[in-house]
């Protein structure tokens, strides 16, 4: 209730053309300007800085496929990923109100093979961020193999499109061979 009345509460709309004299143009007024006046009104909707009415919605689609395991040992993959999604973790903190994201991982065991964070329950806690760590590990570690990142794709677009937003975005992370799975990156253009 306290937003919504807020929302409508009047404001000083600065750089008017009639109104109070702001004191903080003055040297402009000076120089020749016209809008050094500021007066009581409802700012409009469209200026910048106005009230974000819904959140931006994100959604990550990690790939925790057996191939990042295996390679893990070579290069490190897996645990660069686990850093980026701990430093997203981070990143997000006390911006709950304003971004609302989350994080699924495929696989070779399906687009969707494990829902890492829901929306609106994004991990509070060192302990829960390094339990998802962990979860991205084991499941990469006993996965199927295979590759659904075109699927992947496609499910987090749908289910984003779905959830009332002010924007929404898709990053989607995938090691995969598309030779190898025979996948064409038309196809993955046609779905984005």
């Amino acid at each position: 209730e306290s937003r919504e009345a807020r929302e409508r509460e009047r404001q000083w709309l600065r750089l008017q053309t009639h109104g109070e004299l702001d004191d903080s143009r003055l040297v402009d007024g000076i120089t020749g300007s016209r809008a050094v006046y500021m007066r009581r009104g409802e700012p409009d909707s469209m200026a910048f800085g106005s009230v974000q009415k819904a959140p931006k919605r994100i959604t990550f689609v990690m790939d925790i496929s057996g191939s990042m395991y295996t390679f893990n040992r070579i290069d490190g993959r897996l645990r660069r990923l686990q850093e980026v999604a701990v430093f997203l973790f981070e990143s997000f903190a006390g911006f709950e109100a304003k971004y609302d994201y989350r994080m699924v991982g495929h696989s070779g065991t399906g687009p969707q093979a494990e829902r890492l964070v829901e929306w609106g329950r994004p991990p509070r806690s060192e302990t829960e961020r390094l339990m998802i760590a962990k979860k991205m590990e084991a499941h990469a570690q006993f996965c199927y193999p295979g590759d659904h990142t075109l699927e992947g794709t496609s499910q987090a677009i749908d289910e984003i499109g779905r959830q009332a937003a002010d924007e929404r975005f898709v990053f989607v992370v995938s090691d995969a061979d598309l030779q190898r799975y025979n996948i064409d990156v038309r196809d993955w253009n046609r779905i984005l």
